[in-house]
């Protein structure tokens, strides 16, 4: 259904299954109700059907970080491809590391203001030294 919500054409749907099988691992589950998914199942369902498309504009808040170690790694390649693939990518975060390897600009708010807006290293420096003081 979400593939559909997502304008996916019907005619690629058995590449879009074979593609959900393969990534998630979850073969023997598919055909199971959602309903009856773990949380760690479900994510890995989302995750799979979320990417399958090429958007112009991609909003993520916070990068994947539940599963075990294998499937990380796994999402995060794709992630990057999934990046990659996109024309402009809005990252909410509070992870430097991550922020850093993925952005060039940043923006901080406050209170629903931009306080800072300018490349990613200074809105980092901006928002761990000088964020606290009073404006």
């Amino acid at each position: 259904m979400r593939a559909v919500f997502m304008g996916l054409a019907s005619s690629d749907f058995q590449t879009i299954v074979d593609d959900v099988v393969n990534f998630t691992e979850l073969a023997e589950f598919l055909h199971l109700p959602v309903r009856t998914y773990s949380t760690g199942m479900m994510l890995r369902l989302a995750f799979a059907v979320s990417t399958l498309i090429n958007p112009d504009i991609l909003l993520l808040d916070e990068m994947i970080g539940t599963g075990d170690a294998s499937f990380i790694s796994k999402a995060n390649l794709r992630l990057n491809n999934f990046i990659d693939r996109t024309g402009i990518l809005l990252l909410a975060s509070h992870n430097n590391e991550i922020l850093s390897k993925f952005c060039n600009r940043g923006i901080v708010f406050y209170s629903g203001q931009v306080i800072f807006d300018g490349l990613i290293e200074d809105a980092l420096y901006f928002y761990s030294n000088k964020f606290h003081q009073p404006y």
